[in-house]
């Protein structure tokens, strides 16, 4: 079993458990990890613990992180590389909040993030157990973010199984309570754990919504990412095949039909076009009334793989 090293860590028997536990998976990240810190110790609730878990990175990310003076932060290392569910399952292991929301390394969030998420939250009742929020992204380093508008909210498994809505992880916060009736992430996802919680948080609790914008995103659609995700959609969907069929025939091929639309579009972007046309007739095949946005996603995608590299 791998070990986890502890270092920046004030001794937890003498310190009051905070308002929010923050948690930051981190691999080779030193460029942009000060950044993403920095955001959280900026925020306006100062009642929180800061818990960067290094998943066991090779440049200088620790160093990073512990050159940044203030006793909210605790460093967590991997001694090999993990990926990000199991970074995460550590800082949530590990966490001390009442609450506890994730940011990634290469992202930041705004500063009034916590607070009006945390107002949010505590104007409703027990059943409400999780808040999202907007998000502008920002693709490739683009000066210009789109905005990615969080408006939904309450009892929403069945469309957010179907992709009828998106919870970017930055913008996301739940009450840590909730851990002992849904688990940790489940580390055999390289991709996609994120979803998997989100989906068995949402199989027992509502979700609020604050519609600002409360995180910068930072996109790297370079990377090539297509097959492993694909790998991690056929486990995420065999997973949750028993909730699928019980949710209704229509639901479950709306499921199935807009996760091999985002495959069609990863492999598109990666010009994979036959993979890319394999995986969008699959979709359209199992159902073919998807909203047009979503179509018209995967044709610009696929227009835009014959464009001349630049």
């Amino acid at each position: 079993m791998d070990s986890v090293v502890n270092s920046v860590m004030p001794s937890l028997d003498v310190m009051a458990a905070p308002l929010v536990s923050v948690i930051i998976p981190a691999f080779n990240r030193q460029a942009v990890i000060g950044r993403a810190v920095n955001s959280v110790l900026s925020q306006t609730v100062e009642d929180l613990e800061v818990i960067v878990v290094d998943d066991a990175s090779t440049d200088e990310t620790v160093a990073v992180v512990e050159s940044i003076d203030d006793s909210r932060i605790r460093c967590l290392r991997h001694t090999e590389n993990r990926f990000a569910a199991a970074a995460r399952n550590t800082g949530m292991a590990s966490a001390r909040g009442h609450f506890i929301a994730f940011l990634d390394s290469d992202d930041e969030w705004l500063p009034r993030k916590l607070e009006s998420q945390l107002e949010r939250l505590n104007s409703l009742d027990g059943t409400w157990a999780c808040v999202y929020g907007s998000a502008r992204l920002f693709k490739n380093g683009r000066p210009a973010p789109q905005i990615s508008r969080a408006i939904a909210e309450g009892d929403l498994l069945r469309k957010y199984i179907t992709s009828k809505f998106v919870i970017w992880t930055p913008t996301f916060v739940f009450r840590r309570e909730c851990l002992q009736r849904v688990g940790m992430m489940d580390t055999s996802l390289q991709r996609n754990q994120d979803r998997d919680f989100f989906i068995r948080l949402l199989q027992h609790y509502k979700i609020a919504v604050v519609r600002e914008p409360v995180a910068n995103i930072y996109l790297d659609t370079a990377k090539p990412l297509a097959r492993v995700a694909l790998r991690s959609r056929q486990v995420l969907l065999d997973k949750h095949r028993t909730l699928l069929d019980e949710l209704g025939w229509a639901t479950r091929r709306r499921a199935y039909a807009s996760q091999w639309m985002l495959q069609a579009e990863q492999f598109f972007a990666e010009k994979e076009r036959l993979l890319g046309l394999r995986y969008f007739v699959r979709s359209v095949s199992l159902y073919p009334v998807m909203p047009l946005r979503r179509y018209a996603a995967a044709i610009w995608k696929l227009a835009q793989s014959f464009a001349p590299q630049q």
